[in-house]
């Protein structure tokens, strides 16, 4: 099947950064799958049966604690991988993925996968690439939790979430204190207690359901 040159063009530029003879080599074997509000591509545990693009919107990727509370670990933006730490082996999905608002994503199941993987360095070579920026991110996640403060997690946390909803020199993130908390792995109490302290320096203006970050280059150098 020929590619869809749309879909090569975005593989060259999508987080996998292919060369244009993998992209093409793989937009020809991909499909667009969609997914509604509150849909998930798969959950945790799920078989690895397939490769993914995010296309098109916005996803979380989300697993489940010992105590059985679902927790968003990160957001996905359009040209992120999806299933690159479990395609190889075929072991189970190691978090579920779901999508807050419609969204779109480039799919290939893991057969066809693994053999362009075998038969285009570039594609290999993506995947080592990915699974190397994964354990930087994954230590550099571990130092933070180990040697940075709370406080300080929590404003980085906040101007990364807010960082394309800038208006006017202000930061707006739309997001509550419970999943801010969890994505921290801390109470909501702490959260709320440094958000409030914030509200007081005029750091912040707490909304429902909103933050807004009035100064965010004060909050973050005040940290």
């Amino acid at each position: 099947m020929p590619a869809n040159p749309e879909f090569a063009s975005f593989l060259c530029t999508s987080a996998l950064q292919l060369n244009a003879v993998a992209a093409s080599a793989l937009a020809a074997e991909m499909w667009p799958a969609s997914l509604q509000a509150g849909e998930y591509l798969f959950h945790q545990g799920d078989p690895t049966s397939s490769f993914h693009v995010l296309y098109r919107g916005k996803l979380e990727v989300r697993a489940t604690s010992i105590e059985g509370k679902e927790l968003v670990f990160t957001t996905l933006e359009p040209g992120a991988p999806i299933g690159e730490a479990t395609i190889v082996d075929g072991s189970a999905r190691s978090a579920a993925i779901y999508a807050p608002r419609k969204a779109e994503v480039l799919s290939i199941a893991r057969g066809p996968f693994l053999e362009l993987a075998h038969t285009h360095a570039g594609i290999s070579l993506a995947l080592a690439r990915l699974a190397a920026e994964t354990l930087r991110r994954l230590s550099s996640r571990v130092e933070d939790d180990t040697f940075v403060d709370i406080e300080t997690r929590l404003a980085r946390l906040v101007i990364s979430l807010g960082g394309e909803h800038n208006v006017g020199g202000s930061v707006e993130v739309k997001v509550t204190q419970q999943a801010l908390a969890d994505r921290l792995g801390v109470t909501r109490e702490s959260v709320n207690k440094y958000l409030g302290a914030w509200a007081d320096e005029g750091l912040v203006e707490l909304r429902r359901g909103r933050i807004v970050v009035t100064a965010p280059h004060l909050l973050i150098r005040s940290r």
